[in-house]
C-alpha cells in the first residue's frame, strides 16, 4: 500500500520519528489495505517528529496501549475478564513507576494463563499449531516492536502474556471443533516423529520429510497418512485463526487510531480522555 522506497526516503529527509517509521512499516506489512489507506493522509503530519522532543511520550503511549489495550483484549477473548479489567483499570502510563506496576500484573497474569507443553506426540502437534496461530495473531496486531529497546522486560512480559492468552483461544477453538491431529480415527503420530524435527505446519522439512515420513522411504500407506495429517493441520490452522480474528481486527483498528495520535501527542491529557483505545 505504501511506496516503501519513497516513504523511507521521505521519512529520512523529513526527520520522521524512527518509532513512527517502524510502526508504519509494520502496519503496511501486516494490516488490511483499508486500514493502511487511513494512514496516507496523515503521513505529512509526521515531518519533524524525530526532533520534536516527544518521542519519550510516544514510547509511553505505545507501552500503555500494549498493557491496557492489547493484553486485555486477548484476555477477554480467553474469557479472563477479571484480569482484563485489572489492567484496563490502571491509570494511563506516564512514568517508570506506572510501568513497574503494569509489568507486575502482566507477569502474574502471564504465568497463570501460560500453557505447559504436552507430553504426548499428538498433543505436541496440536500445541505447536495453536502456538503458531497465536504468535501470528499477536505479532500482526502490534506495530510497536520499536519500543522493546526502551524497556525489554516490559515489552517481553506483556507480549508473552498476550501470546499465551491468544494461544488459549486457539486451543479452545481447535478442541471444540474436534479437529485435532488424531480426530477422525487417524493413527497417533509416533513420539519420535514429533521429536525429530517434523514441521509444526505439517509441511516438508529441509531434510526431505513430510509429517515425519521420509519421502523416498515412505510406503503408499504412510504417504496417505502424512497427507491426511497435513489436510487436518490445514483445517486446524484455519479454525484457530478464525477464532482469533475478532480480536485481531479490533486491535488493528485500535493501533491505527493510536498511530494517528502519535504525530502530535497531547501536552497534558491522554488522547483518549481516560480510556484506552478500543475501550
Amino acid at each position: 500500500m505504501l511506496d516503501d522506497l519513497q516513504f523511507f526516503r521521505t521519512a529520512r529527509a523529513l526527520r520522521v520519528s524512527p518509532l513512527l517509521v517502524d510502526a508504519a512499516d509494520r502496519i503496511d506489512a501486516a494490516f488490511p489495505d483499508e486500514l493502511c489507506r487511513q494512514l496516507l493522509p496523515r503521513l505529512s503530519r509526521l515531518a519533524g517528529t524525530a526532533d520534536d522532543g516527544r518521542n519519550e511520550d510516544r514510547v509511553l503511549m505505545a507501552q500503555d496501549w500494549l498493557a491496557r489495550t492489547c493484553l486485555p483484549v486477548w484476555l477477554r477473548a480467553a474469557e479472563l475478564g477479571d484480569d482484563a479489567s485489572r489492567l484496563r483499570g490502571l491509570a494511563p502510563l506516564r512514568d517508570a513507576e506506572g510501568r513497574g506496576r503494569m509489568v507486575e500484573i502482566a507477569k502474574e497474569v502471564g504465568a497463570r494463563v501460560g500453557l505447559g507443553a504436552p507430553c504426548r506426540a499428538e498433543g505436541f502437534r496440536l500445541f505447536s499449531l495453536a502456538a503458531a496461530a497465536a504468535g501470528h495473531a499477536e505479532s500482526g496486531t502490534s506495530p510497536w516492536r520499536h519500543v522493546e529497546s526502551a524497556d525489554p522486560d516490559f515489552y517481553r512480559t506483556v507480549t508473552r502474556a498476550a501470546r499465551n492468552a491468544a494461544m488459549r483461544v486457539a486451543l479452545a477453538a481447535i478442541r471444540q471443533a474436534g479437529t485435532g491431529p488424531n480426530s477422525g480415527g487417524a493413527k497417533p503420530e509416533r513420539p519420535d516423529a514429533a521429536a525429530s524435527g517434523g514441521t509444526a505446519s505439517g509441511g516438508t522439512a529441509s531434510g526431505g520429510t513430510v509429517s515425519g515420513c521420509t519421502v523416498s522411504g515412505c510406503t503408499p500407506a504412510e504417504r496417505r497418512n502424512a497427507a491426511g495429517r497435513e489436510e487436518r493441520d490445514h483445517v486446524t490452522r484455519a479454525r484457530a485463526r478464525a477464532a482469533l480474528e475478532p480480536a485481531v481486527a479490533l486491535l488493528q483498528r485500535s493501533a491505527v487510531e493510536l498511530f494517528t495520535h502519535m504525530a502530535e501527542p497531547p501536552t497534558r491529557e491522554w488522547p483518549y480522555e481516560g480510556r484506552t483505545p478500543a475501550g
